[in-house]
């Protein structure tokens, strides 16, 4: 009866490792060997903070990156399988989000809101290249001061308020216009490995309401918007903020700024660029280079790309620091 227990709970597992993306050999015993790669020493960690032994079976021959984990109860197999997601999410990278450009299209929304305010005021027209111009230069993370910055140049003045009230009068109007970009199954699956959260320069009624039209706001454990920060990006006090929220040793951010850069660097995050709906430019990318990003991506749907080369960076200073 046992014995038949075990094989259930051994089902029970593997469905579980193939969700989680974990490869594993199969076994006719009752234990199973996970290749968990160079944060296995952790991973066991882990799993002892929560009550669970599992064995690390790097030092054996062929078996760099491994782990055992033996087999019991239904009942105990459960609880294994609960600690093993969070313990899974705990040893891999954080990941962060901005919302406009990144997760979501704002070039009919915020863009045109902008544009609209800015013409408005200022009796011109103004186009989208001398908006993305601003954006480009750094300190105008939030679309009211860009809206500002822009009317300025003209030489124009007008009190704050009258421009919020304006460009908030167009925006109300755009924002069901706003397209979601990364892919939901996709989403899904990175839940399932990571933890997930978000940092705008949105008010919080409209970071909340395009996460809940879109039915994602489940994914994401931690939002930080406007309304939670006393300094704006590329200020790093909203990451601090996330980062103080969760355990894992390494934190990404993926922005479509300088300022979302700048941020990352200033609170020790690898910086992800990404490149916007707007602009796909070579001179953007550049731009985000220089200012701190590791790795561009010319979508957020190519996540994989960045996850995967820094594993292969991290990995490649393990077997430098092994030659050592």
């Amino acid at each position: 009866k046992y014995s038949q227990e075990v094989k259930r709970s051994k089902l029970i597992l593997y469905k579980e490792l193939e969700k989680l993306g974990i490869k594993y050999y199969k076994s006719d015993a009752n234990f199973v060997l996970l290749k968990i790669g160079p944060q296995s020493a952790k991973f066991c960690q882990k799993l002892r903070e929560k009550g669970i032994l599992v064995r690390d079976r790097s030092s054996d021959i062929l078996l760099n990156g491994c782990v055992r984990i033996t087999l019991g109860t239904l009942t105990q197999t459960n609880e294994l399988v609960k600690s093993l997601r969070q313990a899974v999410k705990e040893i891999n990278p954080l990941l962060i989000f901005d919302i406009d450009g990144v997760l979501v299209d704002v070039s009919n929304s915020y863009r045109t809101a902008v544009k609209k305010t800015s013409g408005y005021f200022t009796k011109k027209e103004i186009d989208f290249e001398e908006i993305q111009n601003f954006k480009n230069k750094g300190g105008l993370n939030n679309d009211w001061d860009l809206t500002e910055a822009v009317i300025r140049d003209k030489g124009i003045i007008f009190n704050k308020r009258l421009i919020i009230k304006k460009f908030q009068s167009y925006y109300n109007k755009l924002r069901n216009n706003e397209k979601w970009i990364l892919n939901k199954k996709l989403l899904k699956k990175l839940s399932d490995r990571y933890n997930l959260a978000i940092l705008t320069g949105r008010p919080k009624n409209e970071a909340y309401y395009v996460l809940r039209k879109n039915k994602v706001a489940k994914y994401f454990k931690t939002i930080i918007s406007m309304e939670n920060v006393s300094k704006q990006k590329p200020n790093p006090e909203g990451l601090m903020k996330i980062l103080n929220r969760f355990s894992n040793s390494k934190a990404y951010y993926f922005g479509d700024s300088i300022d979302d850069m700048k941020a990352a660097a200033s609170a020790n995050i690898i910086p992800i660029g990404v490149l916007p709906p707007q602009d796909k430019s070579t001179l953007l990318r550049n731009i985000l280079i220089k200012n701190g990003a590791k790795f561009v991506i010319t979508d957020i749907n190519n996540i994989m790309e960045a996850l995967k080369w820094e594993l292969q960076k991290y990995q490649e200073k393990l077997k430098k620091q092994k030659s050592k």
